[in-house]
């Protein structure tokens, strides 16, 4: 159940059901994340394109800034589209009453989520100048967060691994729970 996503939920109502897919969300949406950190800060050294753009009159710094302000218009709109398709899912085939505020908090955790991702594997493309090394990096770093929370799920006292595993933030079961989101996670 902790490997699939189902640790304290059900498939009895459509909050809880999307509970469930939303796991998976969020592991896919961060893996894009730290691939898209990566794919946009290591791009030039990747294409040898990158003494074309240090012609340029403009530092490398603020070449990364655009690219980091672009990536982040990318997360936000994958955040946005998602948000819209689940909302319209759950008008067309829920039975029972929602919660939008839910629905908000999820989004807006994945958000978080994959803006946190997003920073680690551009952190590293950035500093490393070979574009293999950074990904290896940040991949295992995202592949060793997950299993932290997989760790965190099964564990009987998991509070001193919740700093550690981002996945783990954000519990479904708390989203639908809790009216507020934990400030220091935030």
């Amino acid at each position: 159940l902790v490997l699939f996503g189902m640790n304290g939920l059900s498939i009895s109502n459509a909050l809880e059901f999307h509970g469930i897919i939303y796991f998976y969300v969020v592991f896919g949406g961060i893996l894009y994340a730290v691939t898209l950190g990566n794919r946009l800060a290591a791009k030039e050294e990747l294409l040898k394109t990158g003494e074309f753009l240090l012609v340029k009159p403009l530092k490398r710094s603020s070449i990364l800034f655009y690219k980091a302000l672009a990536g982040i218009f990318l997360l936000s709109f994958l955040v946005l589209l998602l948000h819209g398709t689940t909302l319209l899912s759950f008008y067309l085939y829920a039975n029972e009453e929602f919660s939008h505020l839910v629905l908000l908090k999820e989004s807006f955790t994945l958000w978080l989520l994959m803006l946190l991702y997003f920073a680690l594997g551009f952190f590293f493309a950035a500093s490393l100048k070979e574009e293999r090394k950074s990904s290896e990096i940040s991949m295992g770093i995202t592949l060793g967060t997950f299993i932290l929370g997989l760790f965190y799920d099964l564990w009987d006292s998991p509070a001193l691994l919740r700093p550690w595993t981002p996945f783990r933030y954000f519990p479904v079961k708390d989203l639908l729970e809790e009216t507020s989101l934990p400030f220091l996670y935030i």
